[in-house]
């Protein structure tokens, strides 16, 4: 609990009283060294913006997918990194990362 157990409970309290909510944000896609991908920079900000009505800093390269961070204008940063990726090639074409 990097600000405390009561800003964790607060936190909490506010994602339950969204539930049933629907956000909505736009996405951009780029062109990669495979073909197109998405723009994890731009959409992380978007969905950050939406989601959560905070505007982030995000550093993201195309040259390196796998890693993103995005920073709040609180001084904290959220780290993903993608450690395998799994594609479905069904009639929804699920890509699925982890």
């Amino acid at each position: 609990f990097p600000n405390g157990e009561a800003a964790a409970e607060t936190d909490v309290a506010q994602m339950l009283g969204r539930k049933g909510t629907v956000d909505s944000f736009t996405v951009r896609f780029i062109q990669g060294k495979g073909g197109v991908v998405s723009d994890r920079d731009f959409n992380a900000r978007a969905l950050t913006r939406a989601s959560e009505g905070a505007d982030v800093a995000v550093q993201w390269k195309s040259s390196n997918p796998n890693v993103l961070t995005v920073s709040y204008p609180s001084g904290i940063l959220r780290e993903t990194k993608v450690t395998k990726r799994a594609t479905a090639l069904d009639t929804q074409a699920q890509t699925v990362e982890w």
